[in-house]
Parts: C-alpha cells; sequence; structure tokens
C-alpha cells in the first residue's frame, strides 16, 4: 500500500510501469485501485493517474477497498477494510 509515483494507467505505454505491474501479478499480489486516484482539469484536457497503490494476495479474508472522491483535493484518498475470516467449528 502507497504512493510509489508509478502511474498505472500507463501500462501500455511505460515499459518500468508495465515490469512493476507484471512483477506484482506474477509474485501472486494483485491491485485493488484499478480507477484514477488523482484528477487534473486543464484548460485543454484532463489528466488522471493511478499512484495509490493497494495490492494483496490474500484469498481468505473478505477486502474492500476503494477510493474517497472529494472536493476538497485532486488527490484522492484510498481505503482497504479487511473483514477476517474465522475458522467456526461445531461441537
Amino acid at each position: 500500500m502507497g504512493d510509489l509515483s508509478i502511474d498505472l494507467l500507463k501500462y501500455y505505454s511505460h515499459k518500468q510501469t508495465r515490469e512493476y505491474l507484471d512483477k506484482m501479478i506474477t509474485a501472486g499480489f494483485l491491485p485493488h485501485i484499478i480507477k484514477p486516484t488523482y484528477v487534473t482539469d486543464h484548460q485543454d484536457h484532463r489528466s488522471a493517474t493511478i499512484m495509490y497503490h493497494i495490492f494483496s494476495n490474500n484469498t481468505k479474508d473478505q477486502i474492500q477497498s476503494g477510493i474517497i472522491i472529494s472536493d476538497v483535493s485532486d488527490h484522492f484518498a484510498t481505503y482497504r477494510l479487511v473483514e477476517r475470516a474465522t475458522n467456526k467449528s461445531r461441537c
């Protein structure tokens, strides 16, 4: 989880981004944030990036991740909630 200054939206156009994401996926880590976390309006266009990453290789627990969009900043907050799986044994 972190702000790594690697824009995942540049997967197809930036070799280092592609290598980073491919290595994470090969190691069993999947991205939980797949929508832009930073959006900027310019005079003639709008730009967007995915700079805040949350990866996990956890397949046992319920994980909810997302983006909190706010007008306070053009950087959106990310979150991750984990509901731990429990072993329920019957007596």
